[in-house]
């Protein structure tokens, strides 16, 4: 079980995560921050705040694109005392949401660590609710940074951005982006600036220190589920990254 704090945060969420530059679903898989929306139609910008209260954690999604009665941002919230610390059975799976989506026991050689519930809701520009959903992620052991595959019953036209791969009969997306942790006064400089304009970097607030790691992500439907393979800090080969996500497809 992890039990680093900095990792909690990155866990509760949902997910559910974006850019400038870079598609939506990456950086609104960056669970550990309430997000700004940022200029332009199709990209986000994500700036980090987060309310902890006791376990529960409550994250602000702010998509950045907002059209009229549309969707405006994301607000999720999960409890880690609701953490299930095995593999857990279909029938577990089913008390916590009403799909039962595909969860390897290993994926691409990581052993399965946990599966966390969370709860998200799609909120418009005058703060009415859209929609609402339970969902459910599954992370994986690593030697560092987090590896996680969330999974909802939300499709959201946004997400589907990045490059894009074919895999029988389905459609992946493929992100990648630097995550830099700051410490909650840090004021960006001109080179945060550019490699933001560039899709290159988001910015999370809230650490004691100045870190950096690389991000990367896959996303599909397939059934009517939403599949969000994150790789937060562990640095995977991009084709090996690729081919967990098809590991997931091709489970039975």
């Amino acid at each position: 079980m992890i039990n680093n704090f900095d990792n909690e945060i990155k866990k509760a969420l949902f997910n559910k995560s974006e850019n400038i530059k870079t598609s939506h679903n990456l950086l609104n898989s960056i669970k550990n921050q309430v997000y700004e929306k940022e200029n332009t139609m199709k990209k986000y910008k994500f700036t980090p705040r987060t309310i902890l209260v006791a376990s529960v954690l409550t994250i602000i999604l702010a998509t950045g694109v907002i059209a009229s009665g549309g969707l405006a941002y994301i607000q999720s919230s999960s409890d880690n005392r609701d953490a299930i610390n095995h593999y857990p059975t279909i029938e577990e799976i089913k008390k916590e949401v009403d799909y039962v989506p595909k969860y390897p026991k290993t994926l691409g050689g990581y052993e399965f660590d946990t599966a966390q519930p969370s709860k998200s809701k799609d909120i418009d520009e005058a703060h009415n609710v859209l929609n609402s959903y339970n969902d459910i992620g599954f992370y994986y052991k690593t030697d560092k940074g987090i590896l996680t595959l969330d999974t909802t019953k939300a499709v959201r036209d946004g997400d589907k951005e990045g490059e894009s791969i074919s895999y029988k009969g389905l459609t992946l997306y493929y992100n990648s982006i630097i995550y830099k942790a700051v410490p909650p006064d840090y004021i960006e400089t001109s080179e945060d600036k550019e490699r933001i304009s560039k899709g290159e970097l988001t910015i999370g607030y809230g650490s004691d220190k100045i870190s950096e790691e690389k991000t990367q992500n896959i996303l599909w439907v397939e059934n009517g589920i939403t599949y969000n393979l994150l790789d937060m800090g562990v640095e995977i080969d991009k084709n090996d990254f690729v081919n967990m996500a098809k590991e997931v497809i091709d489970q039975k």
